[in-house]
């Protein structure tokens, strides 16, 4: 009997603490919901921006990598013009590739700053109407740029790669 009645006073006892003590035990949602609210667009341009921040980074980590790729192409080029002139081949063509694909370069490098410069002014548009159409821009620009990249291993594989090789043939053919 004692823990019959033990165990119906223990029982009583929770129930009754329980009405009572039941704010202290969980928080209400209204002490979760911050009193001040955040404007989602300031949210959305700070996140966007800082992905912009990102891709502009890797961008110019691409922009290093191809220059140094297509220095070391010209700065090679030259020194077998050189030392194929010093022997005595015909180099017009080979000279004439040179200046092509130096002219290429530069037009690489021409569409990576208009990349750029369009990437800057999309970051302080976040949010505006004309977002959308400037972001249609930056993507035909990095097209753009893109294609140059391809065009100038293209050009690399075609065409000096082909007059090297024909070089290479002149003195059995003399």
């Amino acid at each position: 009997m004692n823990r019959v009645l033990r165990s119906a006073l223990t029982i009583f006892t929770l129930l009754i603490l329980s009405f009572y003590l039941k704010h202290t035990f969980a928080l209400d949602p209204a002490y979760l919901i911050p009193k001040f609210k955040i404007d989602p667009k300031i949210t959305s341009c700070a996140i966007i921006n800082s992905t912009i921040d990102k891709k502009l980074n890797g961008f110019e980590n691409s922009k290093a990598k191809h220059m140094e790729i297509y220095t070391k192409l010209v700065d090679r080029l030259e020194q077998m013009i050189e030392k194929w002139k010093e022997r005595g081949y015909d180099v017009n063509k080979v000279e004439e590739d040179l200046n092509t694909i130096n002219t290429m370069i530069d037009e690489y490098e021409q569409d990576y700053e208009d990349l750029k410069s369009k990437i800057e002014n999309l970051k302080s548009l976040c949010g505006s109407d004309d977002y959308k159409t400037k972001l249609t821009e930056v993507k035909a620009a990095l097209k753009e740029l893109r294609k140059d990249v391809v065009d100038i291993r293209v050009f690399y594989q075609t065409v000096i790669r082909k007059d090297i090789k024909a070089l290479k043939l002149q003195k059995f053919e003399d």
